[in-house]
């Protein structure tokens, strides 16, 4: 499990121990995957739609920002207008998510960061001698931190789940006739709890889809083990009782 406390040292940037900052996994894989989408987006977006000729950097940037901050904000009527690398590049920052410890959904860039991480650690491993032993660390906020194998297990996991449950509501509105594109920006959308849409989720919505959004957004809020554990436990707590009680408090003969 993460270490909250490492992650909340904000007297940093009080301290204008900038180069800190600057430091932290977080801020670096942020500052590359935003240079990298606002461009595609500016330029994207000046190809296709005439009418945003004179806009197209607010538009792409403020749109990026809300995306991955989970915010919601929209400043277009509809997505639907718009090419689809922009919608690509929307649901990618909606998947990722902000900071681990924000308020914000998605997987989370600390956790996608350490998997690319791990795999460059991994891809070096093969190509080492197995007898060399090398230590992990990452930067977070200027302090550089052990990784284990636990964390990186934990790690993969999250993610792995969090792709699965995407997948499974993405295929839920497929099966309503949505395109696979529609669906999945719209599930990714519930899933971080970011509130962008492409017009699938409204009040005359089938049951169904209201109801897969309800809990992707509730198992995306709570980050899925929360609530795992709390159902195994209630589970086990039912067992013992009806072990030690038997059913509706009766004792078995």
């Amino acid at each position: 499990m993460y270490r909250r406390d490492e992650l909340s040292r904000s007297p940093v940037l009080i301290r204008r121990r900038f180069g800190n900052v600057f430091k932290h996994i977080e801020i670096k894989f942020l500052g590359l995957l935003f240079a990298h989408h606002r461009t595609l987006v500016v330029i994207n977006v000046m190809r296709v739609r005439v009418e945003f000729h004179r806009v197209p950097l607010r538009i792409g940037s403020f749109q990026l920002v809300s995306s991955i901050t989970g915010t919601g904000y929209q400043t277009i009527d509809s997505f639907l207008v718009l090419p689809e690398l922009f919608l690509t590049l929307l649901i990618i920052t909606m998947v990722l998510g902000a900071g681990l410890g924000s308020t914000a959904g998605g997987m989370k860039q600390y956790r996608v960061a350490l998997a690319f991480k791990s795999l460059y650690w991994n891809i070096r491993y093969q190509f080492s001698h197995k007898k060399v032993i090398r230590t992990h660390f990452v930067n977070k906020l200027g302090t550089k931190t052990v990784v284990d194998k636990d964390e990186i297990i934990f790690n993969h996991t999250f993610l792995m789940t969090y792709v699965v449950v995407l997948v499974f509501g993405t295929l839920v509105f497929t099966g309503f006739g949505f395109s696979l594109r529609d669906s999945l920006f719209e599930f990714a959308s519930a899933l971080g709890t970011v509130g962008l849409s492409v017009g699938i989720t409204g009040f005359d919505a089938h049951p169904v889809i209201l109801w897969t959004s309800t809990f992707g957004m509730f198992f995306g809020r709570l980050e899925f083990f929360v609530i795992f554990i709390a159902l195994a436990r209630l589970v086990i707590d039912g067992k013992n009782r009806y072990k030690s009680k038997g059913f509706l408090g009766l004792k078995h003969s």
